[in-house]
């Protein structure tokens, strides 16, 4: 009895090469109360700040909206003008010294209660 072999040629599938990691850019932006913004960062970064309308229309006009907006972009930073490429996000309101102050009185008695805790499990009476 003779055995038949067959070659079968399997074929990859070409997939996209992920991108290259690339160290990050720092850039700062500050956000002034009366909404003035600055942005910081090194020479070759181009930042682009922008405001949404303040009416947006309700969800009916929430795509055209957004369309519009990227519109405005240049071509350069049209890509960019895309959810998954959020990397970071944040509200603005304005601080006060006082606010501020209260802040970090609160942030040090909380200190405060975590180092009074491990003292008390450093002596075997676990609050």
């Amino acid at each position: 009895m003779t055995t038949r072999t067959k070659t079968i040629t399997l074929r990859t599938v070409d997939r996209p090469k992920p991108e290259p990691r690339l160290a990050p850019i720092p850039i700062i932006v500050e956000v002034f109360a009366d909404g003035f913004v600055q942005v910081y960062g090194p020479p070759h970064v181009r930042a682009v700040v922008f405001n949404h309308f303040a009416d947006d229309g309700g969800a009916a006009l929430h795509n055209t909206i957004d369309e519009y907006h990227a519109l405005e972009l240049s071509h350069l930073h049209r890509p960019l003008y895309d959810p998954r490429r959020i990397i970071g996000m944040g509200n603005t309101k304005p601080r006060t010294i006082e606010g501020e102050a209260n802040r970090q009185w609160d942030l040090a008695f909380l200190r405060g209660l975590r180092e009074v805790g491990q003292v008390l499990r450093d002596r075997g009476a676990a609050p």
